[in-house]
C-alpha cells in the first residue's frame, strides 16, 4: 500500500462525492480528479494537514486542509476537502471524530468544499460555524435558452437600445481598466456573490486577463471563449463571459460570468446575455453550462432553467442566506 496514493483519493470521491447522475464517472473523470489530487496532497502536506482513515489497506476517509493565499487577490485563506465512505460504519465515526475536531479549528472565512450526499450532515456542518455559501449548478443550453425566449426579448432590446446601451465583444485594450473598476467596485458591495472579486487587488489582476483577451480575441487560444461588453457611448458599463470546458467530471461544458454595474440591473439585460451566451455555445456544439452561485436572480432562472445542484460550498461565518435559499 502507498499511503497519501491520489488515486484513492479520487476513487473515494468518485464514490461519494463527484457520484451524481449530471456528472462523468469514467477513466476521463477519474484521471482528472487523480490529477487534482496529486497537487492537493503534497500541497497540504506542506500547506496544512492530511489526515486519513484506512480498513484492510483500502482508503475510506480523508481530510485535507490547505492554508493558502489567493493569487488573484493576496487575501489568506484555507480550503477544506474531505470524504468518507457511508457503507463503513467505523470510517463514518472516524469522519465525524474528525470533522468536530478540525473543522472547530478552521479560522473564519474557511471554505468546505462538498458534494450532494454530504448535505444529509448540514447540521453538523452548521453547530461548527459552516453554512452553505453557493451551489455548482448544471444546466441544458437548449432547454434553457427556450425558457428565455418565452419572455418578449424584442421588447427589452428596443427599450435597451432606446437607453443608449450597446453590447459589443470585447476588442478595445482601454476598456480594461474601467470595466475590472466596475466589476470589484460592485461585487465590493456584494462580496457574498463572488468573493475573489471583492478585493482592489484583483483589479490589475482582471484588467491585464481582460486586456490580453482584447488585443487578440480571435486567436486559438481565445477559440474557447467570449467576452462582451455593455457600453453607453463609449464608457463601459459591465461584461458578461463564457469559456468552454472539457474535463472527465463534466464532459464538454461552458462555464460563465455576469459583472454588470449597478445601472445595468434591473433592466432586462440579463436574459439578453443569457440568450447571447447560449447562441453561442450552441454554435460551439455545447451542450450543457455550470457555475457556482448564490445570486437571488441566478437562482430564480436556474429553477426555470431545471439546473440540478452537483456540489456545495460551505463557509465559515455567518451565513448571508439561509439554506432555503439555495434549493432549486
Amino acid at each position: 500500500m502507498q499511503e497519501h496514493n491520489p488515486k484513492d483519493f479520487a476513487q473515494l470521491a468518485l464514490k461519494t462525492q463527484y457520484n451524481n447522475p449530471h456528472l462523468k464517472r469514467g477513466p476521463q473523470a477519474l484521471k482528472q480528479l487523480t490529477e487534482l489530487y496529486t497537487w492537493l496532497i503534497p500541497t497540504a502536506l506542506k500547506k496544512g494537514k492530511v489526515l486519513t482513515y484506512y480498513e484492510d489497506n483500502k482508503l475510506l476517509g480523508y481530510f485535507l486542509r490547505i492554508n493558502s493565499v489567493n493569487p488573484m487577490n493576496k487575501q489568506k485563506g484555507t480550503n477544506v476537502h474531505t470524504n468518507f465512505d457511508p457503507s463503513s460504519k467505523k470510517a463514518t465515526a472516524w469522519w465525524k471524530k474528525i470533522i468536530k475536531s478540525e473543522l472547530s479549528k478552521c479560522p473564519s472565512r474557511s471554505l468546505l468544499h462538498l458534494g450532494q450526499y454530504h448535505l444529509k450532515e448540514e447540521k453538523l456542518f452548521n453547530s461548527l460555524g459552516f453554512h452553505i455559501d453557493s451551489v455548482q449548478l448544471i444546466g441544458n443550453v437548449a432547454k434553457a435558452l427556450k425558457e428565455v425566449q418565452k419572455r418578449d426579448l424584442t421588447k427589452v432590446k428596443k427599450q435597451l437600445r432606446e437607453k443608449g446601451y450597446r453590447i459589443r465583444k470585447l476588442t478595445n485594450p482601454d476598456w480594461a481598466t474601467p470595466l475590472s473598476k466596475v466589476v470589484v467596485e460592485e461585487f465590493k458591495k456584494r462580496p457574498w456573490h463572488c468573493r475573489f472579486a471583492a478585493y482592489d487587488e484583483f483589479q490589475k489582476v482582471l484588467a491585464d486577463r481582460l486586456r490580453v483577451y482584447a488585443k487578440n480575441p480571435n486567436s486559438k487560444v481565445n477559440k474557447t471563449s467570449n467576452v462582451w461588453v455593455i457600453l453607453k457611448g463609449n464608457r463601459p458599463l459591465g461584461d458578461f463571459s463564457t469559456t468552454i470546458f472539457d474535463t472527465g467530471l463534466s464532459g464538454k461544458i461552458g462555464g460563465m460570468g455576469f459583472e454588470f454595474g449597478e445601472e445595468l440591473q434591473g433592466i432586462g439585460l440579463g436574459l439578453i446575455a443569457y440568450e447571447t451566451i447560449f447562441k453561442w455555445h450552441q454554435k460551439k456544439g455545447v451542450k450543457r453550462f455550470q457555475g457556482f452561485t448564490s445570486n437571488p436572480a441566478v437562482l430564480h432562472l436556474a429553477r426555470k432553467f431545471g439546473r440540478k445542484p452537483v456540489g456545495w460550498h460551505f463557509r465559515k461565518g455567518k451565513p448571508h442566506y439561509p439554506s432555503e435559499h439555495f434549493k432549486v
